[in-house]
């Protein structure tokens, strides 16, 4: 890996009698860096039932589900259920949406900048929401 490479990469990891998890974050290069601000992997084993609470961050997120099933409640309460290997895009919002794991959860996100996602779609942003 070179140094460049190296200052683009972070990992935060925990362990503990109730689970572990780790997150691997990968800021895009430059010539991304217009369209993708960064790529995260998570795994997380051994935690239980989780619900969480998933604020809105001003980004698109294209998500790809690697772990057993994750059930996500979307901002106008629409529930959905994604088994391991589907993937799933998360809009621009304004709101909150909630997720919920039985205990394990793998994945990997590309967080689309507002003009990534445009490029991407080629959808106009009023209709990129979620």
């Amino acid at each position: 890996m070179s140094e460049a490479e190296a200052g683009r990469t972070r990992a935060v990891a925990h362990a503990s009698a109730h689970g572990a998890w780790r997150m691997e974050f990968l800021a895009a290069g430059a010539r991304l860096a217009p369209f993708v601000r960064r790529f995260n992997a998570y795994a997380e084993h051994g935690t239980g039932f989780a619900r969480r609470r998933e604020p809105p961050s001003g980004l698109a997120t294209p998500v790809f589900n690697l772990g057993p099933e994750l059930r996500v409640e979307h901002p106008r309460g629409v529930r959905t259920a994604y088994p391991g290997g589907a993937g799933f895009f998360a809009g621009l919002h304004h709101t909150h949406a909630l997720t919920e794991t039985d205990g394990a959860q793998e994945g990997v996100q590309v967080m689309l900048t507002p003009l990534g996602a445009r490029r991407l779609l080629g959808l106009p942003l009023d209709e990129i929401g979620g």
